[in-house]
């Protein structure tokens, strides 16, 4: 068996090759390789960047630049803040054991932090694939990457121009929906808690709020778009935030996930606000507890996209046909807190 232009020059590199270009001695090297005893973040970081350039794999995964396969997936989590996690990754589990493959999770904690974590998993060689959930590595790190001829599978963000498997939800539809939803019901001011608008998530949620704004005919204002994060303490804050500028509380809300809905919730109620006598509120993920606090929002079918990230990983690894790019549907599910049941009740009452 032959191997490829590019494991033949990742096979090239050797451990004396990452010394001299980093000018670092050996055993700060192994240590750094290994993960053993204290180093700088800077060297840790000097490490990886030369053992990508060099395209470096150390010994222990000559089995795989061999052809051999070690049945794992490698999976680097952006936090665990959320359960929205946890149900990927159940889904991406169940979907690897029924192909007899495990797999190895890792929880980043910021920005380079998460390239050197995803470079660190890829360069020991311990994986067959690597699937990266809605982190921020561009384009310059899949060039990386690609150094140590693994499959690298994204989740929640496709990159343009990659021939890279994705799977992504259709948040324009979503939001859509939710927005068109609060038009109906005769709020033509809505305000959107945004959460963070540097993700692709909430660039694309933005994106169908504005269609659903031009659709209705309703005059788009950034004002009305309030940023925080994708937490209930950026809820929170948001509703904060939303008070500074004005008096009064928005008639109507679109939260782009529960976390952020059931923080403006918290926040409403403290403020002798009723949901959703005073104020509609929308979220975005249908998480378990959106059905328990009655939380009209839109779902996300978080195991299949588990299961899809993995079944591609599989079909990448097996050199099968892949869809490069999957999008999952997403769907408006109707409760109490957009006003909905609450009208429905009202005419039982009446009747």
């Amino acid at each position: 068996m032959k191997m490829s232009e590019e494991s033949a020059k990742i096979s090239r590199a050797t451990l004396s090759d990452v010394c001299r270009h980093t000018g670092l001695s050996t055993a700060t090297v192994s240590r750094v390789i290994n993960q053993t005893g204290n180093v700088k973040a800077a060297t840790v970081k000097k490490v990886m960047d030369a053992i990508a350039q060099l395209g470096y794999v150390p010994n222990h995964a000559a089995r795989a630049l061999a052809g051999q396969r070690n049945k794992m997936i490698g999976v680097v989590f952006p936090e665990i803040s959320t359960g929205f996690w946890a149900e990927i990754l159940k889904g991406l589990d169940a979907e690897a054991d029924d192909h007899q493959y495990h797999i190895l999770t890792a929880f980043s904690h910021g920005g380079q932090d998460e390239r050197e974590l995803a470079l660190r998993l890829l360069g020991e060689g311990r994986i067959d694939a690597l699937v990266v959930m809605n982190l921020r590595l561009g384009k310059d790190f899949m060039q990386q990457a690609g150094r140590f001829n693994i499959p690298v599978i994204l989740i929640d963000r496709p990159i343009a121009g990659l021939e890279t498997a994705s799977v992504t939800l259709d948040n324009v539809t979503g939001a859509c929906q939710a927005m068109t939803h609060l038009y109906e019901h005769g709020y033509e001011q809505v305000v959107i808690l945004a959460g963070d608008l540097e993700t692709y998530d909430a660039r694309q949620r933005l994106m169908g709020c504005k269609k659903a704004a031009k659709a209705a005919k309703v005059a788009w204002d950034d004002r009305l778009v309030v940023a925080s994060s994708f937490t209930e303490e950026g809820g929170s804050r948001a509703i904060d935030t939303w008070f500074k500028q004005s008096v009064k509380p928005p008639r109507a809300i679109f939260c782009f996930n529960d976390n952020i809905a059931i923080g403006a919730m918290n926040a409403l109620e403290k403020r002798g606000f009723a949901v959703p006598d005073d104020v509609a509120v929308i979220g975005f993920d249908d998480i378990d507890s959106a059905r328990h606090l009655k939380l009209t929002t839109v779902h996300v079918p978080v195991l299949e996209m588990g299961r899809a990230a993995a079944n591609a990983a599989i079909q990448v690894i097996s050199n099968q046909a892949f869809n490069k790019q999957q999008v999952l549907p997403t769907q408006l599910v109707l409760r109490r807190s957009c006003g909905c049941l609450v009208e429905a009740e009202q005419k039982v009452c009446a009747g």
